[in-house]
């Protein structure tokens, strides 16, 4: 096993990375602002814009496939792209939050968690989203959903939280 640094344009941190379908095509996103895209594996990394020039901390993403993902920044913002990141539409999610995880369940189903107990989800690929309380009244930092109904959500102080129901109720 070895590894090898690959350069890329970003001059700041990165925060998450992925490669939904194999290991040619992927995302790489963090602060500044940075969105990456490679079709090579990562041999190359090409930049990509976000509709309103963000240059804040991008937190999280997720990508379904090859063409559609969403990432979550701070400031309760969402993109979304349905074209390999050709175009990045932004959808806020409601409120002012810093969104720390997303999380697609299934083609359309999306899932996001943030600071202050703060629980989001979305019905149509991230193009609008619902806030919720689940009541643990801890940051919840990252979120799995195995389809649109079950899914696991972990926050602060040890918190495991699990939905049969897409987030409308919770069990610890």
């Amino acid at each position: 096993l070895s590894w090898r640094q690959l350069n890329n344009p970003a001059t700041g941190w990165l925060r998450d990375v992925k490669f939904p379908v194999d290991a040619n095509t992927g995302w790489a996103i963090g602060q500044n602002g940075a969105v990456l895209h490679t079709t090579d594996g990562g041999s190359s990394w090409t930049p990509q814009t976000l509709p309103d020039g963000f240059t804040g901390y991008l937190w999280a993403m997720d990508a379904w496939d090859n063409t559609r993902a969403n990432i979550a920044g701070g400031g309760s913002r969402v993109y979304r792209t349905t074209t390999a990141g050709a175009v990045w539409q932004l959808s806020d999610a409601p409120g002012e939050f810093n969104m720390l995880d997303i999380n697609y369940g299934t083609a359309n189903a999306v899932y996001a968690t943030a600071w202050n107990d703060t629980f989001f989800t979305s019905d149509n690929n991230g193009a609008s989203w619902i806030r919720r309380y689940p009541g643990t009244g801890v940051n919840l930092n990252s979120v799995d959903f195995r389809s649109d109904m079950l899914g696991w959500v972990v926050g602060n102080g040890g918190k495991i939280i699990r939905s049969t129901n897409a987030g409308d109720n919770w069990t610890t």
